[in-house]
């Protein structure tokens, strides 16, 4: 038995130590398989506190760069390799709410040398083999990623697809486990909340998100986060003052 982990149609099988990356507009679950224990780390960060350590010569977002033009997700490091990777984690998890004299710098370092470890050792990695993928779905979701920002419904999906509404309404649900439609409003939202963050107004905002008056985008929003636009980005604006 083991774990699956969903990245939009894509299945993986995962093995301990498995490394998953995902940026904020691929949507993913884990699925816990029964009586199976899982012990997972999970590192959230913005490109914003990425890119702060770029330099001239070296691109920290390298990986997430090949990620997403690969849409190899997961990644499997072996032998020396793995155990490696899983000290960096659990140093970072140790200094990471220290208030020791140096901790904080010891976690910049420690997260750096994890990225850069990465990066030198991802051509390296095989590709992990992806369980099942569905060509239509595939061709649903790359539709969505290439129009979120444009006003489409679901017939215009099945129409692109040149299958029936419903045909792909009940393909996609059964491959992903989320309606058509929740996923479309999901994309939309993801996108929203990243334009928020880079300090676009609330016009610009939802029509960039393919919604036609603020006030459908407003209860979407609302309905998604269960807090306001306004709300979101106040609370985004006083996090990146601390």
């Amino acid at each position: 038995e083991k774990h699956q982990f969903k990245v939009d149609e894509k299945i993986y099988n995962l093995e301990p130590g498995d490394l998953v990356i995902v940026t904020p507009s691929t949507l993913h679950v884990l699925e816990q398989t029964p009586n199976l224990d899982c012990e997972k780390i999970v590192i959230n960060v913005t490109d914003a506190y990425i890119e702060q350590f770029n330099t001239t010569n070296t691109n920290v977002k390298l990986i997430l760069e090949r990620v997403n033009e690969s849409k190899n997700y997961c990644i499997r490091f072996r032998d020396q390799n793995k155990y490696r990777i899983e000290k960096y984690l659990n140093q970072l998890i140790d200094v990471q709410f220290s208030k020791k004299y140096g901790d904080d710098l010891f976690f910049y370092i420690k997260f750096v040398q994890l990225l850069i470890f990465i990066n030198a050792h991802y051509e390296q990695v095989p590709e992990i083999k992806v369980e099942s993928e569905n060509s239509i779905v595939s061709k649903a979701i790359e539709f969505i990623n290439n129009n979120v920002d444009k006003s489409f419904n679901i017939d215009d999906i099945a129409n692109y697809l040149n299958v029936s509404p419903s045909t792909i309404s009940h393909t996609f649900k059964s491959q992903t486990g989320i309606s058509l439609y929740k996923y479309i409003t999901k994309k939309r939202m993801i996108l929203a909340k990243t334009l928020i963050k880079q300090k676009l107004t609330f016009n610009e905002v939802y029509s960039l998100c393919g919604f036609n008056d603020y006030t459908s985008f407003f209860r979407a929003f609302k309905k998604e986060f269960n807090i306001t636009p306004k709300e979101f980005q106040n609370t985004y604006l006083n996090l990146i003052k601390e």
